[in-house]
């Protein structure tokens, strides 16, 4: 288990382990949640594989290994690739209950077969499984943390222009600061652990930081993001953050973050959004913490890293005369999982009103406290409004200022 003080020398490590530091490949980051039908994720990353290569599945974050890696298998059959191009790396944590002739567990020391690191040559793209992101940085790194033989060979695909795609834990990984668990509520109001209990903290408990395997340098990756309202906890994350980067990008599920290393060009697909925050000029009292900049990005919309800037997909117009003239000044659930979603609160609820440049959401501590965030808006302040997708109402939103109350100077990393 990663301590947190021990974050800075690994990530100085990492970085200059191999001389990667400008891969030609690209990365799609699912939050996820994906379902088989979303054709364009998996379109987008079939077509960065490009025509032949051979394409790996790496089950390491499963906790069924084979039945996960087999599930991805199928769904890349059933949108054109064929069988022989896909492979079930032998790369695992757990055992699959669902196998009986194989213990999958033994198949973690292959992250030091050189003979599975050679194969990896005639790649053009790896997927990762959804579970537990622990169990990938754990097994592809020694204890010392140094890398394994097949980490190595990873980085080397992602250099010559291969494709790292993952979901869920397989997008959590992917930065050099990786969230391992905690929920808003504990985020917001208690100070991080230090050390990496199990899978349950990721749905309960205070935040915890490690290390991911940066193959993604411009900010922290959290996934399952509106679904499991973890805004709270990537602002304690960045305030928090170890290596000191203020970025963090909050994936929603079945939506990807395609990022392109090369040029760093960066577009949002799928069927939620993509929230990026800027917490560089926040500032930290104990009454506050002021500062923190969101914005909200959806389908078709395109970012440039590291500049962030954006550009809203055509379907969607600048919003010069608010649709709503209502006014609002709380909004209760957007903490708490599986309650309101960001994209209706900041888009319907303020850039699309008339009647109010600001709202608040609360949400009880675990010590019976109260956590608040402030989201309101300002002259940098935009929302972008249209029908991307049938008759539904699709929002973009840019520079939205939240503070937090009380403050989180409790984690400040000094």
């Amino acid at each position: 288990m990663m301590r947190l003080g021990t974050v800075l020398v690994c990530l100085a490590a990492w970085g200059g382990s191999l001389g990667w530091a400008s891969p030609r490949g690209s990365l799609v980051m699912v939050g996820g949640g994906l379902r088989a039908s979303n054709a364009a994720i998996y379109q987008e990353f079939i077509a960065r594989t490009g025509e032949t290569g051979s394409i790996g599945i790496i089950p390491l974050a499963s906790g069924k290994p084979v039945e996960s890696g087999h599930k991805f298998r199928d769904n890349l059959i059933r949108y054109g690739v064929p069988a022989e191009r896909i492979h079930l790396l032998p790369l695992a944590y757990r055992d699959d209950s669902t196998t009986s002739d194989v213990d999958e567990s033994t198949w973690r020391r292959n992250a030091r077969n050189p003979k599975l690191a050679e194969r990896l040559a005639d790649f053009t793209g790896l997927w990762f499984t959804g579970g537990d992101q622990n169990r990938i940085t754990s097994t592809l790194r020694t204890e010392s943390g140094e890398e394994t033989v097949v980490l190595r060979a990873i980085r080397q695909l992602y250099a010559r222009g291969g494709v790292i795609g993952g979901t869920s834990a397989g997008a959590a990984m992917q930065s050099e600061v990786m969230i391992l668990g905690g929920t808003s509520p504990f985020a917001l109001t208690e100070p991080p652990r230090q050390d990496y209990p199990d899978m349950e903290s990721q749905e309960n408990g205070p935040l915890v930081i490690g290390d991911g395997l940066g193959f993604f340098p411009h900010g922290i990756i959290d996934q399952h993001f509106e679904r499991k309202a973890r805004l709270g906890r990537l602002i304690a994350a960045l305030l928090g953050n170890p290596a000191g980067d203020r970025i963090g990008f909050g994936i929603d599920e079945d939506t990807a973050l395609v990022y392109d290393a090369s040029t760093g060009k960066t577009n949002v697909i799928g069927a939620s959004n993509v929230v990026l925050v800027d917490a560089r000029d926040s500032k930290t009292t104990p009454e506050a913490t002021t500062g923190i900049r969101l914005s909200l990005f959806g389908n078709g919309d395109r970012l440039e890293l590291p500049a962030l800037t954006s550009t809203i997909h055509s379907g969607r117009t600048l919003i010069r005369e608010p649709y709503l003239d209502v006014p609002t000044t709380n909004v209760s659930s957007l903490l708490t999982p599986y309650g309101g979603r960001l994209e209706d609160a900041l888009g319907f609820l303020l850039v699309d009103n008339a009647a109010t440049q600001h709202f608040t959401t609360r949400v009880a501590t675990p010590a019976g406290a109260t956590a608040e965030l402030r989201f309101e808006t300002d002259t940098r302040s935009e929302g972008f409004w249209g029908y991307v997708d049938g008759q539904r109402d699709s929002y973009s939103v840019r520079q939205i200022l939240v503070s937090c109350r009380p403050g989180l100077d409790f984690l400040n990393a000094e």
